[in-house]
């Protein structure tokens, strides 16, 4: 069962955490407002591109003991 993630989009990325962007589980790899992504795929990361950070919601992240990080 997944649970629903609430849209709570973010004003700023942060590099290193993880987002949901329209459904794809992605990680920022830079901060700011237009930060660079990759897709997570399984073990791997899927192709640079850049997002607005308006289209991306935080999610929990285990360093943060599975909470969402602000």
């Amino acid at each position: 069962m997944t649970q629903a993630i609430e849209r709570e989009p973010v004003a700023v990325a942060r590099q290193g955490h993880a987002y949901d962007h329209f459904g794809t589980r992605v990680l920022a790899l830079s901060s700011g407002p237009r930060p660079s992504i990759r897709a997570i795929e399984g073990l791997w990361l899927g192709p640079l591109r850049e997002a607005d950070a308006a289209d991306l919601v935080a999610l929990p992240m285990a360093y943060f003991h599975g909470q969402v990080p602000r």
